[in-house]
């Protein structure tokens, strides 16, 4: 198997469990500070195994919320 192949598997494998595990998305409350809201974020990906970086549910609160400053 080239590298190619390895890493093609490895996405497929990551946007199977991706898929499986947020089959809704996420979802960012609207209403609260920023900082409660990248809380919520970052305890759904925690809840379904997943990492999110303070600065990754920051931006994503952000542009859900229609400002990225």
């Amino acid at each position: 198997m080239g590298n190619d192949d390895w890493a093609d598997q490895v996405a497929k494998q990551i946007e199977e469990h991706v898929k499986k595990n947020f089959p809704e998305g996420v979802s960012v409350p609207t209403d609260g500070s920023e900082d409660e809201a990248v809380r919520a974020v970052q305890k759904q990906f925690e809840d379904r195994g997943f990492g999110c970086p303070d600065a990754t549910a920051r931006d994503i609160v952000r542009r859900a919320r229609g400002n990225s400053e």
